[in-house]
């Protein structure tokens, strides 16, 4: 799954996902679907799970997405190539591997590719961060 984040002029965004079976009506009221907030700022980016379906997620449904991509677009950052870490948010972070950090400085967008390996799915609050 790829995530697209595009920066106001304050180097600031925010937005939120809503995920259910996109069948059912009453998806809200058996807590069955996926609520996550993004927050991002020049620094970082947060993927706050906000709801999850009761007894957890489902075989076959969205319970085995990964983040693969994330691109941050406004981005400003400095010379060279970023360090970027990614985890849980409780958790440790692990840098994300330079061969997979993509910083295009004419056009002031980040992207990480070929998340897959490092776990990161989308039922779990994760943080990004870069310097």
């Amino acid at each position: 799954m790829g995530l697209l984040v595009a920066m106001d002029d304050s180097s600031a965004a925010s937005g939120t996902l809503f995920w259910d079976d996109g069948e059912d009506v009453d998806s809200i009221e058996r807590n069955d679907y996926l609520f996550v907030n993004f927050t991002a700022s020049s620094t970082e980016l947060v993927c706050n799970v906000d709801a999850i379906p009761l007894g957890g997620p489902t075989t076959g449904h969205w319970a085995a997405l990964r983040y693969g991509t994330v691109s941050v677009y406004g981005l400003a950052l400095g010379t060279g190539t970023p360090t970027v870490r990614a985890g849980r948010v409780n958790g440790p972070l692990q840098t994300v591997s330079a061969s997979r950090v993509q910083y295009d400085r004419d056009n002031q967008v980040l992207r990480l590719t070929d998340l897959q390996a490092m776990d990161l799915p989308i039922t779990e609050s994760l943080r990004f961060s870069w310097t």
